[in-house]
């Protein structure tokens, strides 16, 4: 009787209980999926628009809406569309059905739909997993290869850890430039900061691994085929060019912070 009581309470209640992105199904290509279902895919939330199967989420399916988690709004009684992230009580909320001013609070309408995100606040990047190993693509455009930018996202909750790992992708990124270019045409200032970034960069990242046990550094998830790998080394050999094999990185007693001074993501000068 007891069970039964308690089944029917929580049938009864409005409450909605938090879900991670894992907690979320995969998408089944097998399933049929009704208006209002969610799925993740590709590390995204998406709803369900029509009764639909078969077709995987994607920009141009209009089945599925993408749930937004760069931008997310309080709460107030008012009209909303479909897909609409707030806060509420301190927690995020997704409309999964539009929402009209009559639509009860987020906790007490199966309308909304409560969910938490690792990237939420941040402008994640749909990374295609076959794609990325051959392509280097940055769809939204802030010099950061995506695959590389969702793994900073995805994998490390901290703070000091992503800004560290996005001030490393920009580091590396300025790194390949190298490549674009013969030696004698590469400015020796220019090489010396990013030689000395590059050095400060593995220091910085030792200091977040005392700090942070579980962190494992950013390198391999950037250069993280042969082809990168190539590219790296033959970087650092044209570095070794300009400024001598004999150069000494300069490193600063706050190596993270000399990472962040000296990025600059900007077409590398040349000597004219």
């Amino acid at each position: 009787m007891r069970s039964l009581v308690a089944c029917v309470l929580f049938l009864l209640c409005p409450c909605v209980h938090s879900q991670s992105l894992a907690h979320f199904p995969r998408f089944d290509p097998q399933q049929l999926y009704q208006p209002s279902n969610v799925v993740r895919w590709h590390a995204h939330l998406w709803i369900a628009i029509d009764e639909t199967w078969g077709q995987a989420p994607a920009a141009d399916n209009f089945d599925w809406l993408q749930v937004p988690l760069q931008h997310t709004v309080p709460w107030q009684p008012q009209q909303q569309p479909l897909g609409t992230v707030v806060q509420y009580q301190g927690l995020h909320y997704v409309a999964v059905q539009p929402i009209t001013a009559a639509t009860a609070a987020p906790e007490q309408s199966p309308r909304w739909r409560q969910f938490n995100h690792p990237a939420l606040g941040y402008s994640l990047p749909l990374v295609d997993p076959i794609e990325s190993r051959s392509v280097d693509v940055d769809r939204n455009d802030n010099g950061l290869r995506d695959d590389f930018e969702a793994h900073v996202l995805l994998t490390w909750p901290a703070e000091v850890l992503r800004q560290a790992g996005f001030n490393s992708g920009y580091l590396y990124h300025d790194l390949l430039q190298v490549n674009q270019y013969q030696p004698s045409l590469i400015d020796r200032e220019w090489a010396q900061t990013l030689s000395n970034s590059l050095a400060a960069s593995r220091q910085c990242q030792q200091q977040l691994h005392q700090q942070h046990p579980q962190f494992s550094g950013f390198e391999s998830k950037f250069f993280n085929t042969a082809a990168r790998l190539a590219a790296r080394a033959h970087a650092e050999q044209q570095l070794i060019l300009v400024l001598g094999e004999h150069y000494q990185p300069q490193i600063s007693p706050m190596p993270c912070e000399q990472v962040r001074l000296s990025h600059h993501n900007e077409q590398l000068p040349l000597r004219l």
